[in-house]
């Protein structure tokens, strides 16, 4: 790039025009946690959590606004969140995740775990079951499915 033009590009981020200063929608992407651009687990540490996410092939990341917020194991419908357990950051995380099965990226999204444990021992179990059933998951006696 030409000098000064990050600099100028910086102008433009930073300028605030009355008429986009309307609530923006959160945006949260999906990375399978072995892809070379998910950087969590390998050139940074995971956040703080409860669970033990890893860098394994069935596995996804949630990243929003570079930082993970939540991992899921496809196979055994494993969610760790990573990071604070309020409704909104769930509801982000769940129609998040609930895109996987709408876009056909799998065929069944299974919430079954949280933390490794069952959903039933979550601490936040209520604020889950809002932002999951609002972003089309219904409860079974396996957990939570969206298809």
């Amino acid at each position: 790039a030409m000098p000064g033009a990050v600099d100028r590009l910086r102008e433009f981020r930073d300028v605030i025009d009355a008429d986009l200063a309307v609530e923006r929608e959160r945006n949260a992407i999906v990375l399978s946690s072995t892809d070379p651009a998910q950087p969590f687990g390998s050139v940074l540490t995971w956040p703080q959590n409860n669970g033990r996410p890893a860098r394994s092939a069935a596995s996804v990341v949630v990243i929003e606004e570079g930082a993970a917020v939540a991992w899921y194991d496809t196979r055994s419908g494993n969610l760790v969140p990573l990071c604070e357990a309020s409704v909104e950051n769930l509801r982000t995380i769940a129609s998040t995740i609930a895109a996987l099965g709408k876009d056909g990226r799998v065929r069944t999204v299974r919430i079954q775990k949280v933390n490794g444990q069952g959903i039933e021992e979550c601490n936040f179990r209520e604020a889950l079951n809002e932002a999951l059933t609002s972003s089309g998951f219904v409860e079974g006696y396996r957990g939570y499915v969206q298809r």
